[in-house]
């Protein structure tokens, strides 16, 4: 966490995001992607809010308190990165049933589609509810005392 999000000034985030924006932009020629695009892109933002905020925290010195949500934050990261993949051969996809895709390969197609939006109709919103977590601040795990385990 303390190395990637400080990793050349924060701009690997940067483009990492700039990147799966792309695809977002790419999406939107595509009706049927629209909504996808949205979803992804409301994630890379929450995304992009989340690493500010760990920053933040860890700039102002309490470090525990930000590596206690390293995990989730990978989570997010990896949920984001799945989302875009997704969304990047949903609109290959697309790409290829208006274009010169062949007729008989039309249900990998569509189903290329599906994926994505199974994924990001089940998976997302659960990214998003990590993200509100991070963002919440929740240090109980770093507060709690030895004692307070139950142990003797």
């Amino acid at each position: 966490l303390g190395r990637k999000l400080f990793l050349k000034d924060g701009k690997l985030l940067e483009q990492l995001g700039a990147e799966i924006r792309k695809v977002i932009d790419d999406a939107g020629k595509y009706p049927v992607l629209t909504p996808l695009a949205h979803k992804l892109g409301t994630i890379v933002d929450t995304w992009q809010q989340v690493a500010d905020h760990l920053k933040k925290v860890i700039s102002d010195g309490q470090v525990q308190k930000a590596y206690v949500h390293a995990y989730p934050f990978m989570d997010i990261t990896g949920d984001m990165t799945m989302a875009w993949m997704l969304l990047w051969r949903a609109c290959t996809a697309m790409g290829k049933m208006n274009g010169d895709g062949k007729k008989k390969d039309l249900k990998f197609y569509r189903g290329q589609v599906k994926s994505a939006e199974n994924f990001m109709g089940t998976i997302l919103p659960v990214t998003s509810g990590k993200a509100n977590s991070i963002l919440e601040g929740c240090a109980a795990a770093i507060e709690i005392q030895d004692e307070e385990f139950g142990a003797k």
